[in-house]
């Protein structure tokens, strides 16, 4: 029997039970032999005696060029799976009854095993100067804030935390100053002002034990980003980074508020078995009463290191760039300026940086090396050979039916023809 629960599809008008049971066993004897056994089963061997996931590619399997083996090396010592490659952990291994560690004993839980925790939880409060690189800081999403330093801005303190997220606003607001003319009934608008403001919710989950002190620790100097610092009898506001992947890379600004929310399902740390101070001295002696899980809401006011304005190139809100931190140049997508003619805007703005980097693109042969330059289609009269740096493109057939369409509905509308 796995699982079994009154009412369900086993029952006759919600009377009676349902039952979920194993027909057949699939497991391997404990020993898991290589030879006589066609089924696997999430375990492999981290550095000790524990089971951890050995996922192997199905594509490679197939021999699909290209595949990963996950049981390569990624960089760091790390394997390509995501316990192992963004150190989220794997807490739920099961401890095998051989070759445990001789002082862990079934009433001892308080022992720290590296394998089983979040390493990006783990990671405390470290100074900085906006390089990351290092495998405890690797996510799926860049997700960190950086408090600056207002003696000297290029170093930091910097709080990384799992990206958790479960919502992101990113709002623009033009204010006009409104006017009237004597005699005009409508009204008339100046331009006054610009803001933005990003909204965003994420969660801090704590897996193991020992993730809880460092998580707190970051959590509590972010609340306090909204606090000032005092100088020579002076407060000063708090200048934050902020990253969320490359939408929100670096973008200096100020934290305007920090809620912090519990739900009921949240569980907390309860540390029972804290001990008497001076007396006698538990396996949570160094743990305090906090909930696991939090919800975090945030509001951010950027101050753009850029000067926002009304442009294709320059005002780069939501792509990375290169004031903010070191880009490659096939990276630089804000630099490409907006296109002369439909025609040159069907090419894709891949290759339009590709001729940046690499300079006038002259045959075909540089095309496809430079990439993917166009979508063939029946109707379309391009071809490669007519896409040449000083070579104007023809237009589509779609086009010229649109031109036509539309000088056909400039007629009817000059002599009132429906």
């Amino acid at each position: 029997m796995l699982y079994e629960y009154g009412a369900g599809p086993g029952s006759t008008y919600g009377i009676g039970r349902t039952s979920i049971r194993r027909f057949e066993n699939t497991t391997n004897p404990d020993d898991f032999p290589d030879a006589g056994y066609n089924t696997k089963r999430l375990g492999d061997q981290f550095n000790g005696p524990i089971r951890a996931a050995k996922v192997e590619n199905y594509l490679k399997t197939l021999g699909r060029p290209g595949a990963l083996d996950y049981q390569e090396d990624a960089g760091g010592g790390r394997q390509y799976y995501r316990e192992s490659r963004i150190g989220t952990g794997n807490p739920g291994v099961e401890y095998l009854t051989t070759g445990r560690n001789p002082h862990i004993s079934q009433d001892t839980y308080d022992v720290y095993d590296e394998t089983t925790a979040d390493k990006i939880n783990m990671l405390d409060i470290f100074k900085g100067d906006g390089n990351f690189f290092v495998p405890e800081a690797r996510d799926l999403i860049r997700f960190r804030f950086e408090a600056m330093d207002n003696d000297n801005p290029t170093k930091s303190n910097a709080m990384i935390f799992r990206a958790f997220l479960d919502d992101l606003k990113d709002n623009y607001n033009a204010n006009y100053n409104e006017f009237n003319y004597n005699g005009r009934g409508e009204n008339f608008y100046t331009y006054s002002s610009f803001k933005r403001d990003i909204q965003f919710n994420f969660k801090v989950a704590a897996q193991t034990r020992h993730e809880m002190m460092p998580l707190y620790r970051k959590l509590n100097y972010l609340v306090a980003q909204t606090a000032p610092e005092y100088k020579k009898g002076r407060m000063r506001a708090g200048f934050v980074r902020l990253s969320i992947g490359s939408w929100c890379d670096r973008i200096p600004g100020f934290i305007q508020s920090i809620n912090l929310s519990w739900q009921k399902d949240y569980p907390w740390e309860i540390a029972i078995d804290s001990g008497i101070p001076g007396a006698s001295e538990g396996q949570d002696k160094g743990m305090l009463v906090l909930p696991h899980v939090l919800d975090v809401s945030v509001s951010f006011l950027p101050v753009h290191n850029f000067i926002p304005q009304r442009d294709v190139k320059d005002s780069p809100f939501i792509l990375s760039h290169e004031n903010n931190r070191r880009l490659n140049e096939e990276q630089k997508w804000y630099q490409l300026n907006v296109a002369n003619t439909s025609a040159e805007a069907v090419r894709l703005g891949y290759d339009r940086l590709r001729e940046q980097i690499l300079g006038p693109i002259q045959d075909t042969h540089q095309i496809k090396k430079a990439g993917p330059t166009y979508i063939e289609s029946p109707e379309s009269q391009v071809t490669p050979q007519l896409i040449r740096s000083n070579t104007p493109i023809p237009p589509t057939q779609a086009e010229i039916q649109q031109q036509q369409d539309q000088q056909l509905e400039d007629e009817a509308n000059r002599y009132g023809v429906d």
